[in-house]
């Protein structure tokens, strides 16, 4: 892997009651897409119950995973953070969005984000 090449872990954690995404690395470039793909697995698969985006072990998260993030928020997903950068990105986030609950959220398309 090349110098300055973006890496992205994504553990998925279920259990009766949550759903749990955590994400080590950097959410930039094709990770974003693929975080979403993950999103919307666990999202129609634990309708209506509690899911968590673990960003505890994430070190940079570009303007479209901020995006993806605020979506994810805006949909009833609760979001974790250490750390000030990505405290503040969450901070950002959550003073910024309205949230809906998880049953009635649709997370919007790469697609219709582009358009933003």
């Amino acid at each position: 892997m090349a110098k300055g090449d973006t890496v992205l872990r994504i553990t998925t954690n279920m259990t009766e009651r949550a759903a749990t995404l955590t994400l080590e690395g950097r959410l930039a470039g094709i990770w974003v897409s693929e975080l979403e793909r993950c999103w919307q697995t666990v999202q129609a698969t634990r309708k209506g119950q509690s899911i968590c985006i673990d960003l505890r072990e994430l070190i940079f998260v570009d303007a479209a995973g901020t995006q993806l993030l605020a979506d994810m928020y805006r949909c009833g997903a609760d979001l974790m953070a250490a750390g000030c950068l990505m405290k503040g990105i969450v901070e950002d986030i959550a003073t910024s969005e309205v949230r809906r609950p998880i049953a009635s959220a649709v997370t919007p398309s790469e697609e219709q984000r582009r358009k933003r």
